[in-house]
Formats: structure tokens, C-alpha cells, sequence
């Protein structure tokens, strides 16, 4: 039996996408020896994170983008698209945790076998990233090391690229940088807007993840270097480079 916790954050609009793919197949897992233990939530770190957060998205989206990204926030939570609420579909346990790096997590994730971080806020220290018996694993929306950071499919999307990158990743302290596990492309074609777009790639990667963990050894046993001196590294965009995305003709929703 593989022992799975997955590390997550509170975000009913994409990456409820993910959990909501996730969790159509888990009697698939079940049936193959994966137990996805718990879904853990991070506590957010504060009212001036809160604040920061907010700042980034009016200047992201602006005013009728940022009102929108609120309507879809609400319906999503009116919707129930909870970490609580996938923890009950998958038949884990749900936990709310604000340090990662104590000693009582620590000594719980020493008793699973992989921790997963998917869209996890926080850096995993080095006590943690090796309590696991195979250590933590990450994904990724882009194809390591490119587009290393922070809204990968959004600086693919302005690039022009048609494919978006998934990388399933052995996690270390230096970021989107440990040995690639699983990659995959995803075809954008379709997708007439950075919304969409998001959307797809979650799902996908759901998808991939499930197809990680059900040949788990095989993956784990051969890994590829990351190699980091091809890497490239993007932060949060901010209202000028969203001017520069629109003039490409690609929308945010």
C-alpha cells in the first residue's frame, strides 16, 4: 500500500478543478494500492498576505477582471468545491494546518510514504522534504526548468505556445529545480482564454497524476536531471505585462 497526503491551499476556482478530476478515480487507486491518507489545507499566513493577495489580483485582472474573478470565488464556494469536501469524496483525512515544520507534522508525514504538494504556499524545508519514506513530490504547469515560478500558463500563453508543459517533480529547497519524475504537453488550441486554459491544464494534471501514482516505482526509479542552467524564472504578472497579453488577442476569461 502507498501512503499519499497531498498539501493544498483553498482555491475553489482552479484548483478544485484538479480535486474534482482527482476524485474520479479513486477506487481506480484504491484498487491498485494507493491510500491517499489525508488533504492537507494551509492556514493562510495572515491579513497581510490576505491583502497582498488582493493587490496582486486587482492589478492582474483590473477592475471588471478582478469583479468576475470574485463572482466565480463565490459561486465555486456556494458550490461547495472545499478542500474539506474532497478530503470526504476521497475517504482521506482532512486537516487544517498552519506550520508544516513542526514537530507533530513532521512526525505524521515521516509515517506516510510521499507527500504530494499540489499548488502548496509554502517552502518545504529540508526536515520535511525528507521525512517521507520517498520524500515530497510537486506538479507543475509548464515543462521544467522552463517557466520555473509563478503562473506558468499565463507566460506560456503570451509566449504563443499551443502545448502547455506538465512536470510531476521530485521537490528539493531550491524551487521547481529536483530530478523531473513525469512530464507531459497539453494542447491549448482550444482554449480561447487564460480561464480556460487553467482549467484544462488542472484537469490534465489531475489526470497525470493519477497515471503517476499507479505505476508509482517505475516513475520514482527513473528519474531525469532538472537541468537548471536551461531554467527560466517568472513572478506574478503584473498590469503591464497583462496589457501585453491582451495585445497578443488572448483573453482572461
Amino acid at each position: 500500500m502507498l501512503k499519499v497526503v497531498f498539501i493544498t491551499q483553498e482555491d475553489p476556482i482552479y484548483i478544485s478543478v484538479f480535486w474534482e478530476e482527482f476524485t474520479k478515480h479513486m477506487d481506480e487507486l484504491r484498487h491498485n494500492g494507493v491510500s491517499v491518507n489525508a488533504l492537507v489545507s494551509l492556514v493562510p499566513l495572515g491579513r497581510d498576505s490576505t491583502f497582498a493577495l488582493l493587490k496582486r489580483i486587482f492589478g492582474f485582472y483590473g477592475p471588471g477582471g478582478t469583479v468576475r474573478v470574485f463572482w466565480k470565488y463565490v459561486r465555486s464556494i456556494l458550490s461547495r468545491r472545499t478542500t474539506r469536501r474532497f478530503a470526504d469524496r476521497i475517504g482521506a483525512r482532512f486537516l487544517y494546518v498552519e506550520n508544516i515544520h513542526s514537530k507533530e507534522f513532521l512526525k505524521f508525514a515521516g509515517e506516510q510514504d510521499v507527500v504530494i504538494s499540489v499548488a502548496a504556499s509554502r517552502i518545504f524545508r529540508e526536515k520535511l522534504l525528507s521525512a517521507p519514506a520517498y520524500g515530497c513530490i510537486n506538479i507543475h504547469s509548464s515543462l521544467l526548468p522552463k517557466y520555473q515560478g509563478m503562473m506558468p500558463v499565463y507566460w506560456q500563453m503570451r509566449d504563443g505556445c499551443e502545448n502547455i508543459g506538465i512536470t510531476i517533480h521530485k521537490m528539493i529547497e531550491k524551487l521547481d529545480s529536483g530530478d523531473i519524475l513525469l512530464q507531459r504537453s497539453v494542447s491549448i488550441k482550444d482554449c480561447k482564454s487564460l480561464d480556460r486554459a487553467i482549467s484544462k491544464t488542472k484537469r490534465e494534471g489531475a489526470k497525470m497524476m493519477v497515471d503517476f501514482l499507479l505505476d508509482f516505482e517505475r516513475h520514482f526509479r527513473n528519474p531525469v536531471e532538472c537541468d537548471v542552467s536551461e531554467a527560466t524564472y517568472f513572478s506574478f504578472p503584473d498590469r503591464a505585462s497583462t496589457g501585453q497579453f491582451l495585445a497578443t488577442g488572448k483573453k482572461l476569461f
